[in-house]
Formats: structure tokens, C-alpha cells, sequence
């Protein structure tokens, strides 16, 4: 009876460890299930425990391992496990093998946690340089985008602005295009006039010629006329008293063909003027034709230079809408990068910040993990 109770006493206070121990145990392994089936283990070797106690004393030597194993599995000691062997009753073997498993079992995962959390510690650390490289590089990244495409808005504002020059300038180009045509005509309309001068001018020297050529007729009758006057007076002069009347006669129609003659010299001379000055002036007409000849030519050549630069400045406008066009997909484009940068970079620190964190469980699980010992 006193070892029975001597045995109950020591159960009693190993029931105590072994509440202790499923209590610790459970916090350390932190899993249900897993800390169910410790204590369960634990409370089922409590049991078989106490019936050796009871049963069996030559036991207790076993139990008195277990409870070793168990109490320093519970210290965090997993260095020692329950050693192989038969120790006689079947339950009680079984109970220390699966004892044995229990704790191997648990050796095993604490040293896997042991080991991943060291590894998980460097590639956090890794991880965090990486994830703080890659936060700087998107944010770099996201700025120089802004750069970007605040330098392709302003381009694009200037090809907006050149495309509107150049419009001008090929309006500009147009209405100066119209203007040389209608200054080309005006030539070519002074240009026919000239010719027509020209050609009034030629009859009128013709017509001068035939003037002269009259007026000089007028004169040789005149001369006859005067030399007939003549010898119509010396035959009055002959003819004495009889002959005074057509002497008379005669000295008129003399003083008439002197006046015709002086008349004619008058007319022959304003012939001449007028023929100088027909002259002079189809000289002029000529100069004036061949210049305008030349002013025609300037104005053809300027035509056909103006016609090459309005095609040039449309093919330049065609070029530059083209381009403003393609510069506003651009900064359109680089916006939509912007973006794109920017929620990059957004996400890149809330993976530095996720990283952080992990380091942070990495710590706690080597904290733990470094209770053990193995």
C-alpha cells in the first residue's frame, strides 16, 4: 500500500510535467493538430505510466527515460531521444516507439525550421536589397518618364506651332503665287499694248514718208508754178500796156508759189520732226519691249520659283502635320508609360514593404527555432 502509494504520489506529480510539457510544447510548435497529437502522445505515456507503476515496477526504468526525453523536449532539448530496444510488454514498446517517432518527428521539423529560417533570413536579406534597388530604379524610372514626356508635350507643342507656320507660309507662298500671275499678266497685257504702239508707230512713220513724198511733189509744182510766173511776167513786160493786167496776174501766182514752197519747207521740216520722233519713239517701244521681255522672264522665273516653293512648303506641312501628329501619339504613349511607371514604383514599395515584413516573421521564426537545440 505504501508503494502504491508512493507510485500514485509520483504519478500525481508526473502528470503535473506532463500537463507542463503538453502546455509548452503546444506553444512552441504553434500547430493544433501537431500539439494535439504531442499531448496526446505525452498524456497517453502518462497513462501507460501509471499502470506500469502500478502493474510493473521493473518499468519504470523505461518511463523514467521517457519522462527524461519528454521533460528535456519540453525544455527545448532535442539533442536525446528514447533508445531503441524491447522492454517487455508489447503497449509499452509500442508507446516508446511512437514516443521515439514523436520526437524524432519533432526533431526533424524544428531543424527544418532551424535551417529554412536561416535561408529565408538571406534571401530576405537578399530580397530586401533587391526590392529596395528596385523601388529606387522605378522611382529614377518614373521620373526620368515625367522628363521624357515633358520633353515630347513641349516637341509636340512645337510641332503644333511649325505645322501652323508652315500652313502661313504656304498660304503666305499662295496669294504671292497669285500675285506674280496677276503682275505676269499686267506685263503681258503692257506687252501686247507696246505692240500695238509699236505697230501705230510704223504707220505713222509710213504714213510721215508719204507725207514727205507728197510735200515734196507740192514743192517741184511749186518751183514750176514760180518759174511759170516768171516768164509770164517778162512776157507782160514785152507786152507793155497791153501786157499789164496778167502781169499782175503773174506776180500773184508767183508770191503764191513762193508762199506754197515756204510752206512746204515748213511741212517737209515738221515731216522730219515727226519722222525724229517716231524714230525715237520706236526706239523707246523696242527698249520698252525688250525690258518688259525681261520683266516677263523675272516674273516667269519668280513664278516657277514660287510654284517649286509652294510645293516644298506643302510637302514640308504635310511633313511637319505628320510629325506633330506622331508627337502627340508619343507624348500619349509616354504618358500612359507615366503611368505605368508610377504604379511600378507603387508596387515596388509595397513589395519592399511585404519583403520588410517577411524579414520581419523570418526573425520571429529564427527566434523560435533558435530555442532548440539539436
Amino acid at each position: 500500500m505504501i508503494n502504491l502509494r508512493v507510485k500514485l504520489t509520483a504519478m500525481t506529480t508526473c502528470m503535473a510535467l506532463v500537463s507542463a510539457a503538453i502546455t509548452v510544447l503546444a506553444g512552441h510548435l504553434g500547430n493544433g493538430s501537431t500539439a494535439l497529437l504531442a499531448a496526446g502522445v505525452i498524456a497517453g505515456s502518462a497513462v501507460a505510466g501509471i499502470i506500469s507503476f502500478i502493474m510493473l515496477g521493473s518499468l519504470e526504468k523505461i518511463i523514467f527515460i521517457m519522462l527524461d526525453r519528454t521533460g528535456k523536449a519540453i525544455r527545448a532539448d532535442l539533442r536525446e531521444n528514447i533508445p531503441e530496444g524491447e522492454f517487455g510488454w508489447c503497449e509499452i514498446n509500442s508507446l516508446a516507439n511512437n514516443m521515439r517517432k514523436v520526437l524524432k518527428g519533432v526533431h526533424k521539423w524544428f531543424r527544418l525550421v532551424h535551417d529554412h529560417s536561416i535561408a529565408l533570413e538571406r534571401s530576405n536579406e537578399q530580397l530586401n536589397v533587391g526590392a529596395d534597388q528596385v523601388s529606387t530604379g522605378s522611382q529614377e524610372q518614373a521620373m526620368q518618364v515625367q522628363r521624357l514626356s515633358q520633353v515630347i508635350e513641349d516637341l509636340a507643342s512645337t510641332s503644333e506651332q511649325s505645322a501652323v507656320k508652315a500652313r502661313q507660309a504656304m498660304e503666305y507662298a499662295g496669294e504671292t503665287g497669285r500675285t506674280v500671275r496677276l503682275g505676269r499678266e499686267s506685263v503681258e497685257k503692257v506687252i501686247g499694248a507696246m505692240h500695238g504702239i509699236d505697230l501705230k508707230t510704223s504707220d505713222l512713220a509710213q504714213n510721215a514718208a508719204k507725207i514727205e513724198q507728197f510735200v515734196q511733189l507740192i514743192e517741184n509744182i511749186a518751183s514750176q508754178t514760180n518759174l511759170l510766173a516768171l516768164n509770164a511776167a517778162i512776157e507782160a513786160a514785152r507786152a507793155g500796156d497791153q501786157g499789164r493786167g496778167f502781169a499782175v496776174v503773174a506776180e500773184e501766182v508767183r508770191k503764191l508759189a513762193d508762199g506754197s514752197t515756204n510752206t512746204t519747207h515748213q511741212i517737209i521740216q515738221l515731216v522730219a520732226d515727226i519722222q525724229k520722233s517716231t524714230g525715237e519713239s520706236v526706239d523707246a517701244v523696242r527698249q520698252g519691249l525688250e525690258l518688259t521681255g525681261e520683266v516677263q522672264e523675272a516674273f516667269d522665273g519668280i513664278a516657277q520659283q514660287i510654284t517649286e516653293m509652294t510645293q516644298l512648303i506643302e510637302k514640308i506641312a504635310a511633313t511637319v502635320d505628320k510629325q506633330a501628329s506622331t508627337t502627340i501619339d508619343m507624348a500619349n504613349s509616354t504618358r500612359s508609360i507615366y503611368a505605368v511607371a508610377q504604379e511600378a514604383a507603387a508596387t515596388s514599395e509595397e513589395t519592399f514593404a511585404i519583403v520588410q515584413e517577411l524579414s520581419k516573421y523570418a526573425d520571429e521564426l529564427k527566434e523560435v527555432a533558435g530555442i532548440w537545440k539539436f
